[in-house]
């Protein structure tokens, strides 16, 4: 399992996130659309390719563990319900 370093850093300090690939392309689809809601279709479609057959629950379940990678960064991803996904704040 492959895992990517995100390096978020600041002038005072540096902080690194490990994402695994799909965690840093779900990240990359919210953060190039930050502030829109993104579709889960959408994701789905990034994540494992047009016209894939997955569960929308697996996008899900990604955007659960990518939440928990970033919650001590205070980087959030917000829900709209029937809507799909946002990156709502970013350091």
């Amino acid at each position: 399992n492959a895992t990517d370093t995100l390096d978020l850093s600041n002038s005072n300090d540096l902080n690194e996130i490990k994402l695994s690939k799909r965690e840093l392309t779900l990240f990359e689809a919210l953060l190039q659309r930050k502030g829109q809601y993104v579709a889960k279709s959408i994701l789905a479609d990034k994540l494992y390719g047009t016209g894939s057959d997955i569960s929308l629950n697996a996008i899900e379940v990604a955007v659960l563990r990518l939440r928990k990678c970033l919650s001590e960064f205070k980087i959030t991803i917000k829900t709209g319900r029937g809507i799909g996904y946002m990156l709502d704040e970013i350091i």
